[in-house]
């Protein structure tokens, strides 16, 4: 759409389950058609390029650092080159009783990528060749669990990645080495977190009972 006017300026009607995650990479608007991933002319809406990996289903895309990372329903993360549609690397996420991805959108902060999966534990592999770095929180040694789509930013202190559970919890990661930063433990009653942004040292949460909170660990 024009900005100053409203105006739609072109349309693209992908060819699959539906359209989601548009993001923008240059020149280019690449979106999750619910089968691969449509490249677009920002311009125009020209089709460019698309993606779909064989028999499976695309979920979330994000995209950084010129590349398209793009969960599918077969379990894996994908890494796709943004200005042509090629395969950089395919990565398994997680394992055991549940592997897979969530349809959560992948999250990149410095040379990771981050996906979040069944086996409710946050992923990070490195965005050059799908390397798993580290998979946390490890629920078997009391690390909690990861039921919150991950946020990830770069603050005062380095890279972090944010998560959290039906308990109200919220973690927070070191991106490079995986050590907790910190966890906060709310008060009995609090209702379990939905969703999680954050600024400088600063994180925010957001439930179903209503309240927003700011934590900011000491």
């Amino acid at each position: 759409m024009d900005p100053a006017t409203g105006d739609t300026r072109w349309s693209h009607d992908v060819d699959g389950n539906f359209a989601s995650s548009p993001e923008i990479d240059g020149d280019r608007v690449l979106v999750s058609n619910g089968s691969g991933v449509d490249a677009l002319r920002a311009d125009t809406g020209e089709l460019v390029w698309r993606h779909e990996p064989e028999g499976v289903n695309a979920t979330e895309l994000g995209v950084a650092h010129g590349i398209a990372f793009l969960t599918v329903n077969v379990g894996d993360v994908v890494a796709l080159d943004a200005p042509t549609g090629a395969v950089r690397w395919r990565a398994r996420v997680g394992g055991g009783e549940f592997p897979g991805a969530e349809p959560d959108r992948p999250v990149v902060v410095d040379d990771a990528v981050i996906v979040r999966g069944r086996d409710e534990q946050l992923h990070a592999y490195e965005i050059t060749d799908g390397r798993l770095r580290w998979s946390l929180p490890d629920r078997t040694k009391g690390g909690g669990t990861a039921t919150v789509p991950p946020f990830a930013v770069r603050d005062s202190t380095g890279g972090l990645v944010y998560t959290g559970d039906g308990l109200g919890r919220v973690y927070a990661f070191e991106v490079a080495t995986g050590t907790r930063r910190w966890v906060y433990d709310p008060p009995p009653g609090a209702g379990s977190v939905e969703v999680i942004t954050a600024a400088d040292r600063v994180a925010f949460t957001g439930g179903f009972d209503g309240r927003i909170s700011a934590i900011r660990p000491e």
